[in-house]
């Protein structure tokens, strides 16, 4: 849940940008950090983290989270006709946006004095239990089209179970 936001901006990709600086700064091994942007595009101009007037006038809604070395993590993406071309320099222009970010991330991690935690190791004998327990269920679950949200849920709740 979202505790406060100014009604003007989508709070997501903030979201997203934050939760990686708060793991960044934690002692939570991981492999980050990562950023993200929003892409729109307005008369042919990309703009970076549009607001939500700007988003309704767009023909690109695309989020990209990257991680430190350029590659991508997630794209979530809305067009309406869009080139192959334009889509794939949004896709570029997004990643040269999170960079700076990635970099501000690091630049904070690195003011912070921590140890990360160990991990313990799982006894792989409890993986294969798992494994042999949930793995056919889980992939019916995830692989039927039918299923819709609560459907799934429901389904997951009873593998849980």
């Amino acid at each position: 849940n979202i505790l406060s936001a100014d009604g003007m901006t989508e709070p997501d990709v903030l979201a997203i940008n934050a939760a990686s600086a708060s793991i960044a700064t934690s002692d939570i091994p991981w492999n980050g950090p990562i950023a993200a942007v929003r892409i729109g595009s307005i008369d042919g101009q990309f703009i970076v983290n549009p607001n939500r007037q700007q988003i309704q006038k767009s023909d690109l809604n695309l989020v990209v989270s990257v991680n430190s070395k350029g590659h991508l993590v997630m794209i979530d993406a809305a067009a309406n006709r869009l080139s192959d071309e334009k889509f794939f320099s949004a896709l570029q222009y997004s990643v040269e946006c999170c960079l700076p970010i990635i970099e501000q991330i690091k630049n904070l991690s690195s003011k912070t004095k921590r140890t990360n935690i160990e991990l313990q190791k799982l006894d792989n004998s409890l993986i294969e239990k798992l494994t042999t327990l949930s793995y056919d269920r889980l992939f019916k679950i995830f692989t039927d089209s039918t299923l819709d949200k609560i459907a799934r849920d429901t389904a997951l709740t009873l593998v849980r179970q």
